[in-house]
Formats: structure tokens, C-alpha cells, sequence
């Protein structure tokens, strides 16, 4: 379904006229899809086993938040843990990823400054 070409209807709604082409460049949801096919060639690659590891649980359950939930936090005890390329993923009772440290940034001052947490 085509976009309202909302420039072209606010010059001729101004009163201008209708002899002068307009166009409107409609990038809805731009960034998501550059992001979408940055995690699909970080797959293909081998590398973000993260996003790996999330497209089986979409694949296993669908779209649902508590579906996704469930599928994840079952990985590495109810479900076989996952190996990828950066290593094994697992998650505790927590849900927190065992045996592997977490870097966090904050911003203090206008600068960046990482912290690592376990």
C-alpha cells in the first residue's frame, strides 16, 4: 500500500502550485532493517551467536516475548547449551550467561567509561 505524499500535500495545501513536482522519500523503519541484515551477515559469518541462538528461539516459539523467554532460560538446563564460535552459551537461574563476564558502559562526565561486572 503506497505512503501519502506528505510533501506534496502540504505545498498544495499552502496554496502553491500544482505545476511544481514534489516527492516525498519515505525510509520507515530504515535503521531496523540496516540492522536486521548487519545480524543476518554476522550469522552467515559465524560470528554473533547470540543472534543465532535467538533466531532458533523464534524459529521454536515464535514472535511471543514469554515464548522467547521460556526458550532461552531453558538453555543450558532444560535444553543442551549452545555452542557457537565465541564458545558455549548457558544461562544460570538468574539468567545470566555462566561463566562469562559482563563489560557495562557508563557515561560519567561526557565520557564513556566501562566497567567490568561479573
Amino acid at each position: 500500500m503506497p505512503s501519502i505524499d506528505i510533501a506534496r500535500t502540504a505545498w498544495l495545501s499552502a496554496g502553491l502550485p500544482e505545476t511544481v513536482p514534489g516527492v516525498t522519500i519515505d525510509r520507515q523503519c530504515g535503521s531496523s532493517q540496516q540492522a536486521a541484515h548487519f545480524a543476518a551477515q554476522g550469522v552467515i559469518a559465524g560470528a554473533y551467536d547470540i543472534v543465532y541462538l535467538l533466531a532458533r528461539a523464534l524459529t521454536a516459539g515464535g514472535p511471543d516475548r514469554r515464548a522467547l523467554r521460556d526458550y532461552l532460560a531453558q538453555v543450558g538446563r532444560a535444553r543442551a547449551a549452545f555452542e557457537g564460535v565465541t564458545g558455549t552459551i548457558s544461562f544460570d537461574d538468574r539468567g545470566d550467561v555462566a561463566g562469562k563476564s559482563v563489560v557495562v558502559g557508563v557515561v560519567r562526565g561526557g565520557r564513556l567509561v566501562s566497567e567490568a561486572t561479573q
